[in-house]
């Protein structure tokens, strides 16, 4: 059987889908991610409830010195 370039080029360049997205807040998974290896990103995801804590997390946050 033969393969053409394109057909192994195209083999080789397909990435699998072993990143993942998931929500700081729930833990549910947002979307995954095509990467080399295996890797965990961390969102918001679109509940509210989410959200409301985020804005509060960010609210909360002290503001960062600044050193004259």
């Amino acid at each position: 059987m033969e393969r053409s370039v394109n057909d192994v080029n195209q083999t080789s360049v397909t990435k699998h889908q072993l990143g993942v997205i998931l929500c700081q807040c729930c833990g549910e998974v947002i979307d995954t991610v095509p990467t080399n290896g295996v890797k965990t990103l961390y969102g918001i995801c679109e509940d509210n409830h989410c959200r409301a804590l985020s804005v509060l997390r960010i609210d909360a946050a002290p503001a960062a010195v600044m050193n004259d």
